[in-house]
């Protein structure tokens, strides 16, 4: 199917989002009511999540933090002024994994369709994605006002989104004054017992604000959950128009999404416009990939192409830590292209370690939730 399509679905064990283009798997989220494996405050330290935290010790520049009174805890990085029994407000960016604790962080942000909003990291920006000078100028002029407004303890971090272009003046300062509104009302629950102040945001409200920044789209949903898209629509994106269809049975089905999703999970996956492919297999250690060229002698456009599906498998999949590609044997001097290729298909949050001493691409990118296979199992199951 030609364009961009959102499917929202709700399910007895949770909701999933998902964008398709032309056809093709784009985005994906996907949550469940209670976490695989996971206690009541583990399920609510999912990545989003925002805590009042207490910390209980330091350890090597870092702090472990009680996040509830049920025991759950989390690790922040950075806590270099901080002491034992201080609170203060955390977002988790890693929920908790088997024996490791969720990742925190203080930089506690907010987002809507027109804004993000983020404590600890100060100053106003506006996206590079928008290149209308004269609208750019006049969307910072308007935040500097919406933020010389604002009552906040320490001046917070303002970045206008590119969807902020094509919104109404008073818009985008009703949205971000609504981010500044829930900030401080955040800011002012810092006291008390550690405890979870706001969930973290739900498939359909990720998709909503990160993912529908380009018109047009229509979304498909399932039969009875108009009410669900309409109320979320109202919270997150109240002035997007989105064209809903109602899908006849299981809108998962009926675009295909569930094909995708299986083909996804697929260990060995074809590379789109040539006869190689891939082998991906994730350990305990490490993400193991093993790029394959068929029939072809030229290992170069494999190589390109493997890099441009491998970043989209990844974060498809939700798989972090370390990662260990054997590129199909290519020249030493297109190994250079190559490299180029998968930083530039891949975000800011991988550290490339380059090329090892065997002829190996190494790097590392963050787990940011849980991997799929395993959540999807689940979901489809219920």
């Amino acid at each position: 199917m030609k364009g961009r399509q959102l499917i929202a679905a709700r399910h007895p064990r949770g909701e999933i989002a998902a964008l398709m283009v032309d056809g093709r798997l784009d985005q994906l989220s996907l949550s469940l009511g209670q976490v695989i494996g996971a206690g009541k405050g583990e399920s609510e330290a999912q990545t989003g999540a925002i805590f009042l935290g207490q910390v209980e010790r330091l350890l090597s520049g870092g702090a472990f933090l009680r996040l509830d009174d049920a025991g759950l805890r989390g690790f922040l990085p950075d806590a270099a002024d901080l002491a034992p029994g201080d609170r203060l407000l955390v977002e988790v960016t890693r929920p908790a994994e088997q024996d490791k604790a969720a990742r925190l962080s203080a930089r506690v942000s907010l987002r809507n369709g027109a804004a993000v909003l983020t404590l600890g990291a100060p100053g106003i920006n506006v996206s590079r994605a928008i290149g209308d000078k004269a609208r750019k100028a006049a969307l910072l002029q308007l935040a500097q006002e919406c933020a010389a407004r604002a009552d906040l303890p320490a001046p917070p971090g303002l970045v206008i989104r590119t969807a902020a272009a094509r919104m109404a003046d008073d818009e985008v300062a009703g949205a971000i004054a609504a981010l500044f509104d829930d900030m401080i009302v955040l800011a002012g629950q810092n006291s008390g017992n550690p405890r979870c102040l706001r969930a973290a945001p739900g498939p359909l409200q990720i998709a909503l604000a990160d993912w529908v920044t380009t018109l047009p789209v229509t979304a498909l949903i399932g039969a009875e959950d108009g009410p669900w898209l309409a109320q979320t629509l109202k919270q997150a994106a109240p002035v997007l128009e989105l064209p809903v269809i109602q899908a006849e049975a299981d809108p998962l089905e009926e675009s295909g999404l569930r094909d995708a999703i299986e083909l996804l999970l697929s260990k060995r996956v074809p590379l789109p416009g040539c006869a190689g492919d891939m082998v991906l297999e994730r350990t305990e250690a490490l993400i193991c990939v093993d790029v394959n060229t068929g029939p072809e002698r030229n290992a170069l456009p494999i190589n390109l192409a493997a890099a441009k599906e491998l970043t989209r498998h990844l974060r498809l999949r939700g798989w972090g830590g370390m990662l260990v590609v054997d590129f199909a044997p290519m020249r030493e001097g297109d190994r250079a292209r190559v490299e180029a290729a998968l930083r530039a298909a891949s975000d800011k949050s991988w550290r490339h370690a380059g090329w090892g001493p065997l002829g190996l691409y190494e790097a590392r990118l963050p787990r940011m939730q849980a991997p799929l296979e395993l959540v999807w199992k689940e979901f489809d199951n219920a």
